[in-house]
């Protein structure tokens, strides 16, 4: 995502500014970003994703609900034999 904005971000200010009014070795600089930004994106498509499968919010709720089970009281248990005698 940032290479996205990255990338539009300098062919918006090459655009405002115009090409002819900005130097050249700034229009230079602004050409090999643009490459550099460009294989950033090709590279990126052949990465696997890093946290395929990981899921942070899962071990927080997890451990939330360790702790929370933790701080409540044992619930009373009715057996079905006990349930009847109490009818």
């Amino acid at each position: 995502m940032a290479v996205e904005v990255s990338i539009v971000s300098v062919l918006r200010e090459i655009i405002v500014r115009g090409v002819l009014e900005t130097p050249w070795v700034q229009v230079i600089a602004t050409c090999l970003f643009l490459v550099v930004m460009g294989a950033l994106l090709v590279v990126r498509a052949w990465i696997p994703p890093t946290f395929d499968g990981v899921d942070p919010e899962q071990a927080v709720s997890r451990r939330h609900r360790l702790r929370f089970a933790q701080d409540l009281p044992p619930l009373a248990t009715v057996s079905p034999e006990s349930k009847d005698e109490q009818l």
